[in-house]
């Protein structure tokens, strides 16, 4: 394997970190855009399935899971 020069090393490597940096600021700058978006829709009642549930604070979403999660264990129990 040929060495690299140490210098030609470094600047291969800077390219690399500006590279990255300038994606990932990319894929920030994304994110914030689709956030924005998804709490838009969120707002649009003509939006179907994007509003949120009542008292949005994700418990009731929990309990719903937790609930089916119940119900399924206990059809199970009852068939053995």
């Amino acid at each position: 394997m040929a060495e690299k020069d140490p210098e030609k090393l470094a600047e291969d490597l800077e390219r690399e970190v500006d590279d990255l940096q300038e994606r990932s600021e990319d894929l920030k700058e994304r994110t914030e855009d689709v956030t924005k978006e998804w709490e838009r829709k969120r707002e649009d009642p003509n939006v179907p399935g994007a509003q949120p549930p009542e008292g949005d604070d994700g418990a009731a979403a929990a309990e719903a899971d937790e609930t089916a999660t119940e119900g399924d264990e206990a059809s199970a129990s009852k068939g053995d």
